[in-house]
Order: structure tokens, then C-alpha cells, then sequence
């Protein structure tokens, strides 16, 4: 007599309301590579901006879809603040990026 042993497994996603720059291309070879988009908790009226790729704008939107609409009811953010190419990075203009420990 043989027994069959199924296993299932069941893989669990999280519904997360949360976009971050590190979810997307953020490389670049100059400034017009860079945009700056909100960024954070959707949901959490925090206002966070983050700067990506250009290119990475289309599953940025795709993902700020899959979001949907928040029940919470926020108040106007300030204007976007610009982004730039800092070592091959995109990064929210006049903010001051952390030293890679050398010294110039």
C-alpha cells in the first residue's frame, strides 16, 4: 500500500500602503535622469518625497494604483522639491546626502 504525502504551500503578500525610493531605479548619469515623487505611507498624510529614475515613473504609478484610495482625508503637502544626480544617484535636491567616510 503507498501513501501519497501532499504539501501545499501558500505564500502570503502583504498589502502595504508604503512607496520607497529603494523600490525603484535610482540610478543616473545626470539631473534630467531625476524625478521627484511622494513617497512613504499613501495613507498617512505624511508628506515624504523621494527622487528615482525617470524611467521608473510608470511602475511608480502602477504601484501607487494598486494602492488605491486611502479613507483618510489629508491636507494639501508642500510643493515637490526638485531631484538631482548625486554620484550616479537620484537624490531630492539640497539635501545633504551622508559622507562615504573619505576625505577630500
Amino acid at each position: 500500500m503507498r501513501f501519497a504525502l501532499l504539501v501545499s504551500t501558500v505564500g502570503v503578500v502583504a498589502c502595504s500602503t508604503t512607496l520607497n525610493p529603494s523600490d525603484y531605479d535610482t540610478s543616473c548619469a545626470g539631473p534630467t535622469d531625476c524625478v521627484t515623487l511622494p513617497m512613504g505611507d499613501m495613507c498617512d498624510c505624511s508628506c515624504n518625497q523621494g527622487a528615482i529614475n525617470k524611467n521608473a515613473v510608470d511602475a511608480y504609478n502602477k504601484d501607487r494604483t494598486h494602492i488605491g484610495g486611502c479613507s483618510r482625508l489629508c491636507g494639501a503637502c508642500p510643493e515637490l522639491q526638485g531631484a538631482t544626480c548625486t554620484a550616479g544617484k537620484c537624490v531630492l535636491a539640497g539635501v545633504v546626502q551622508p559622507s562615504d567616510g573619505g576625505t577630500d
